[in-house]
């Protein structure tokens, strides 16, 4: 069962989402997707081992996922699904290279608020 999931190390296309494992599983399965999809029928499907964190990468810009993560008990038997979302950053505007320092007084007039 997995206990809790966390994310971090967002950028404008992935992060990455880690887990505490509630008792002594190592094999998890992680399902994400553009929030609101269906856990049952869509999403990407992962199968992860041994250390309980995956790097999603390849994401949209400024985009809510939801992240699902479910512990893999053998016997084809599986934990209930626990969900955390997160959104990928935005990319920063580039500059326009244009400074005003506010220095000059003709030019500060032309401002306005």
């Amino acid at each position: 069962m997995v206990e809790s999931i966390d994310v971090a190390n967002l950028t404008n296309s992935g992060f990455v989402a880690t887990w505490t494992p509630r008792g002594n599983e190592t094999e998890w399965t992680v399902c994400y997707g553009e929030e609101g999809f269906d856990v049952k029928t869509e999403g990407t499907k992962v199968k992860v081992t041994d250390k309980p964190e995956y790097k999603l990468t390849g994401l949209k810009e400024f985009t809510t996922y939801d992240v699902y993560v479910r512990a893999e008990c053998g016997n084809n038997d599986a934990s209930n699904w626990r969900l955390i979302s997160a959104t990928t950053l935005k990319v920063p505007a580039k500059p326009v290279g244009y400074r005003h320092d506010f220095s000059n007084e003709q030019e500060n007039a032309l401002w306005t608020i």
